[in-house]
């Protein structure tokens, strides 16, 4: 959170989402950051973070949207220079990203491109520059882990993607992370059955899409009703926060853009 208030770009919404935890020691460590741009929610369910990501995707005021992880980091020029790479009907623009792993280890990750057999595969990090209406084109509320491999090779193959600079988000892998963890991990049983399931969904976009409105159309295709019922409610009750949190110049943002 630091550092996208930290941000050279200055004119974002810094938006803090508890999804069905204690509030309280949340609120604690925000108690006195004194900043107009940060506005904190709290929704009443754990869904996952990519119900998370649908429900600010859909909420979102702005033209653009910009996904973080909590524990990870964004160098300060990274937004700014994103918009800088942002061209005429961009969908999103993708840079490479530091992997800190638990170890100590530092790798430099690049992005992936497209291959010829057309393969779903982890691209990019999900934390990009992404243009809302994209961006809620293509999430999805229905899982919990693996399906940002989907949602970036989609953008990859359907949409306009530019490719920029060198890495400035930073990503801090920690013990009990979606990646590491027993439950969730590379090699659990729950990831081994999301990503079969991923790939069914991957085949079936990629024989039947030529535009990311056809990818989009087959990803709400695969969410259940009762999902995108709850991401409505809950992206409503948003807009009322950031509307009522950040006042005139939100409201100037959105009449921008819409």
């Amino acid at each position: 959170m630091a550092s996208i208030l930290g941000q050279t770009h200055r004119d974002l919404t810094c938006l803090v989402v508890n999804d069905g935890d204690d509030p309280a020691p949340l609120r604690a460590a925000l108690d006195g950051i004194d900043d107009g741009r940060l506005v904190v929610v709290d929704l009443p369910h754990n869904r996952g973070r990519y119900f998370v990501d649908a429900v600010t995707a859909q909420a979102c005021l702005t033209e653009w949207w910009v996904p973080h992880d909590a524990d990870d980091a964004s160098e300060p020029h990274r937004i700014e220079a994103l918009l800088a790479a942002a061209e005429q009907g961009t969908d999103a623009v993708f840079s490479p990203f530091t992997n800190h792993r638990e170890d100590g280890r530092v790798e430099h990750r690049a992005i992936r491109g497209r291959t010829p057999d057309r393969r779903m595969r982890y691209t990019a990090h999900l934390s990009q520059l992404w243009r809302t209406s994209a961006a809620r084109r293509l999430t999805h509320p229905g899982y919990r882990v693996a399906y940002d491999a989907v949602m970036t090779t989609a953008a990859l193959y359907y949409g306009h993607v530019v490719i920029h600079g060198e890495p400035s988000y930073h990503r801090i892998r920690q013990p009990e992370s979606l990646v590491t963890s027993v439950a969730t991990g590379r090699g659990s049983p729950h990831r081994r059955e999301t990503r079969q399931k991923l790939k069914r969904l991957w085949r079936r976009i990629d024989t039947g899409s030529s535009t990311l409105d056809d990818a989009g159309r087959w990803i709400h295709a695969d969410t259940d009703p009762g999902l995108v019922a709850e991401v409505d409610e809950q992206a409503a009750r948003l807009r009322e926060t950031l509307l009522g949190g950040v006042g005139d110049r939100v409201r100037e943002q959105r009449d921008r853009v819409g």
